[in-house]
């Protein structure tokens, strides 16, 4: 007597891989098989099912899309007829034992059929019938980190960020180095809890670099995207570009970027003045900043501005340096000279200070160049110590004096020069 078929549960996107398999054996083995009764079954069968999108239709309203049905699979081994003979032509073939390897096979195939089911449904923008499946599947105790990112995928295109939120971290929980839901679940955070996924992001690009992982770079990337889609995400788009600084060059270039982008655009901006000083005081810092500059690094008053911003930050060795680069560009620039003195008085050098001004006022001896910053150097040298001042005054009045004659003695000139045209 044969075994009778044994009842399975499948998945609803299963059942139209394995009816399609099974279809042709079905077929015959109930086609005129005869019970110990002697009544017949008859070959006339209820037609299969066409395939899983006709069955979702069919199941729109219900809960459960778990069908059970008879399957008679040929991987089974039946037990042989005890009526059958027994002979060395016909020898009888032992149960073979139960694989692991077989069960994961076989959920692999449903896996890929309920994945392509799901991206069908999707495709045709019905999501809910696509997270019913999902969720189902997932339920009945099958894992799949892809899956569960599709399910994700969802809930964020729908901007139920919340609930995409919940499903991710449960994901996770049973595939905590899956990327790509490692990626979802970071674009999760960024719409409920950006600082958070700040934190998440460069914990887990660290983790993934140390291992020789390459999901780190996508994985910033995106979330770099994510961060730059919407103005309220500002506040932790700048939090992103100096906490990713450290993660190689590439990444320092990136950060450097997103700090001067917005730095040109509010350049009153405390936060991004604040972050910038900080990244630029780092190692390498200022090698990176002159190559992301460009010709901005060329330009005095993008200088100018850039001292400012290292100097209203504390960073007045560095102030110092972009002011020198000023300096050695257009070394008559007055701004420049006026930027780099008010900064020695801060370091309380105002010998330096003075060495300066002098400096500056002997290469420039245009009195018009003097006499604009001429004022703007006596303020300077009011607040000095007093013999300090009193030679730093000296010098500005010798130097003014010389100026004065010097101009008069050309006038004298020009004036000589006329009379003696019009003699001749």
């Amino acid at each position: 007597m044969r075994s009778a078929p044994s009842i399975t549960k499948v998945s609803l996107a299963a059942v139209a891989s394995a009816l399609q398999i099974c279809e042709k054996e079905l077929a015959t083995r109930f086609q005129n098989e005869s019970f110990t009764n002697g009544s017949v079954v008859r070959s006339a069968r209820k037609p299969a099912l066409s395939g899983s999108l006709s069955v979702l239709d069919g199941l729109e309203e219900k809960e459960d899309l778990f069908l059970v049905f008879t399957s008679v699979c040929s991987d089974v081994q039946h037990p042989p007829d005890s009526t059958s003979p027994k002979s060395a032509d016909h020898p009888v073939k032992q149960q073979q034992p139960f694989h692991h390897k077989s069960l994961q096979n076989k959920q692999s195939v449903a896996e890929k059929e309920v994945l392509k089911c799901g991206v069908r449904l999707e495709a045709a923008g019905d999501n809910k019938k696509a997270l019913v499946l999902y969720r189902d599947w997932l339920h009945k105790g099958n894992k799949s980190g892809d899956v569960w990112n599709q399910l994700v995928a969802i809930f964020l295109k729908a901007g139920r960020f919340d609930k995409a939120l919940q499903n991710a971290e449960e994901g996770l929980k049973q595939h905590p180095n899956h990327e790509a839901l490692n990626i979802s679940y970071m674009e999760c955070l960024v719409a409920t809890d950006p600082k958070k996924a700040l934190q998440v992001i460069v914990n887990y690009s660290k983790k993934v670099r140390s291992s020789g992982g390459g999901a780190a770079q996508e994985l910033k990337h995106t979330l770099q995207g994510v961060l730059r889609e919407k103005e309220s995400h500002q506040e932790a788009l700048l939090e992103f570009a100096k906490l990713t600084f450290d993660l190689g060059q590439e990444q320092a270039i990136q950060s450097l970027n997103i700090l001067l982008t917005h730095l040109v655009k509010d350049k009153d901006n405390k936060i991004v003045q604040e972050y910038l000083t900080e990244v630029c005081q780092k190692h390498e810092g200022m090698q990176y900043l002159q190559k992301v500059s460009g010709e901005a690094w060329k330009s005095v008053p993008a200088l100018i501005l850039l001292a400012g911003v290292f100097r209203n930050n504390g960073a007045v060795e560095l102030s110092l340096r972009v002011l020198e680069r000023a300096i050695d560009l257009t070394p008559d620039d007055p701004n420049a000279i006026l930027s780099y003195i008010h900064l020695l008085e801060m370091l309380n050098n105002p010998d330096g200070a003075i060495k300066r001004v002098k400096a500056f006022c002997q290469s420039n001896c245009s009195s018009t160049v003097f006499l604009q910053t001429h004022s703007s150097v006596k303020t300077i040298l009011n607040r000095l110590p007093e013999h300090i001042y009193l030679c730093g005054k000296f010098v500005l009045n010798a130097i003014y004096i010389y100026i004065y004659i010097y101009k008069y003695i050309i006038c004298s000139c020009v004036c000589v020069c006329v009379h003696l045209k019009n003699y001749i």
